[in-house]
């Protein structure tokens, strides 16, 4: 599921979110957590984080790091996607 979302996201299909990329994927991820909210500046902050070899992209490995924790919470509340 998680990885659906990444590949919806990455418009240009190279495997990388950038910032605008990944603001898409993150309201996939609020939609199937139904409620949390973040702002763009918390956005930035957390892409930020996210990207731990700063090269300004997020790749799977980066996202499946930070979302597979969530994956279970999202089946748990059976997001369809």
């Amino acid at each position: 599921m998680v990885r659906e979302m990444f590949e919806v996201s990455d418009k240009d299909h190279n495997q990388k979110l950038t910032l605008g990329e990944f603001k898409q994927f993150t309201l996939f991820v609020l939609e199937a957590m139904q409620g949390v909210n973040f702002d763009g500046d918390t956005l930035g902050n957390q892409f930020k984080n996210f990207d731990t070899n700063k090269d300004g992209v997020l790749d799977w490995e980066e996202v499946w790091a930070m979302m597979h924790p969530l994956e279970h919470a999202m089946k748990e509340r059976d997001y369809a996607w």
